[in-house]
């Protein structure tokens, strides 16, 4: 075992330390609290052997500071005769044990045997529990896929309506995580901002078709029925994801940075950062894609567009990305 002596008392601990290491562990030995905290912070030990009266900070003290550390951390306290009741305390405090000076041979001994077994059971306990949460892992993973899988057929559906409109969803989200990797996200917040850009336009299958499809320009009243896809879509998801970020991605992807956008108005910085970066994507998007009212916008037209609504439409920074991924060629 790696094992770590505290004593203000030089013998005792050298004594101790010697001891220790003739019987084939590593021992550390230092004579105060504060060079303790400092080994413990940047080594890992599987017994502290811990006096209780020390100046400075006592063996009791540091017993606080260790468990605030590593509550499993296993420590022994070293104790006098006399000592009982700071022993009673100790242990109260979560110590595993306590040895009495002057050490006999058997009990200590007896105490390494007692902490092994004790080292024995914690590792047992970790690893079960990495093994479940393991378990929990891949059936939350598998689960995802599931309904992932069942969205995206969803989408496809609400998609195949419109030939128009055919991979729009997982255009918008190819193109939101471009974006995202530029301002450099995350790889989890990558991955929400994927599912967020799959999903933003659920919502859509909420709105009557006559409408969702109609050919022509809405008229004013149709147009209202449009803007709710987002709410909709937020109201679908909330009960499925519990990550803000992906709902806030389906709910404010129609905002725009002056204000004026739906379905709340905000403005700037107000919008969440999901929302403003699949505004972009979803509006690139569009001008790239074929529409029935109009031909797709050349790379020259797209870009000019993203310039001329920075800081009215668009987000200016992510407008700029929006306009170095066009240029690239990646849109």
């Amino acid at each position: 075992m790696k094992i770590l002596i505290v004593d203000d008392d030089r013998n005792i601990g050298k004594m101790l330390k010697g001891s220790l290491e003739k019987i084939g562990h590593e021992a550390s030995y230092v004579d105060n609290g504060e060079e303790a905290l400092k080994l413990l912070k940047s080594s890992n030990y599987d017994l502290v052997l811990l006096d209780i009266l020390m100046p400075d900070m006592d063996g009791i003290q540091l017993l606080g500071k260790i468990r605030q550390i590593d509550p499993d951390k296993t420590v022994v306290m070293v104790t006098g005769v006399k000592e009982f009741e700071l022993v009673r305390k100790s242990l109260q405090l979560g110590a595993f044990d306590y040895i009495v000076k002057p050490f006999d041979p058997n009990d200590l001994e007896f105490m390494l045997k007692r902490v092994k077994e004790r080292l024995t059971i914690l590792k047992l306990r970790r690893d079960y529990q990495t093994f479940l949460e393991e378990k929990v892992y891949q059936q939350t993973l598998k689960v995802k896929r599931i309904f992932l899988g069942s969205i995206a057929s969803l989408i496809k559906t609400i998609e195949a309506k419109d030939p128009y409109h055919k991979d729009h969803s997982e255009n918008v989200s190819r193109l939101s995580v471009k974006i995202g990797r530029s301002m450099g996200l995350s790889k989890k917040e990558l991955d929400n901002l994927s599912y967020s850009g799959l999903l933003h336009d659920i919502g859509k299958v909420g709105i009557p078709d006559r409408i969702l499809l109609k050919a022509d320009k809405l008229t004013p009243e149709e147009y209202e029925v449009i803007k709710r896809h987002p709410a909709i879509g937020y109201e679908i998801l909330k009960p499925l994801f519990e990550n803000k970020n992906i709902l806030d991605g389906v709910l404010y992807h129609h905002e725009r940075y002056d204000g004026t956008g739906f379905p709340e108005g905000l403005k700037k910085e107000e919008i969440p950062l999901f929302g403003r970066i699949i505004g972009v994507a979803d509006a690139i998007e569009a001008m790239t894609a074929e529409r029935p009212y109009r031909a797709k916008l050349s790379k020259e037209e797209v870009i000019e567009e993203l310039e001329r609504n920075a800081g009215k439409q668009f987000d200016p920074d992510i407008a700029k990305i929006g306009i170095k991924i066009m240029e690239d060629g990646n849109g």
